[in-house]
């Protein structure tokens, strides 16, 4: 649990936690994108930011994902990896 300096429960990093276990979920769990990387950091119109980068072999799922994610209340952004 983040905590502050004097002990008390740090919310903003608390949201990022919270928000990054559920993204990953939704991507691995329920839409089968185990190669799915997520990054969730402060910003946005809303407060939080989350930018996910699929694997070269799930881009087709780009859409899925940014339905999958249109009701929750952060920015998000679907990318795909380079070519390696």
């Amino acid at each position: 649990m983040p905590l502050t300096t004097v002990g008390k429960i740090f919310k903003p990093q608390l949201r990022r936690d919270a928000t990054l276990e559920i993204v990953t979920e939704i991507l691995r769990d329920w839409l089968a994108l185990p190669d799915a990387e997520v990054d969730v950091s402060a910003g946005g119109p809303r407060g939080l930011r989350v930018a996910m980068t699929l694997g070269q072999t799930d881009a087709g799922a780009a859409e899925i994902v940014e339905q999958a994610l249109a009701a929750y209340l952060f920015e998000s952004t679907v990318g795909v990896a380079a070519a390696s």
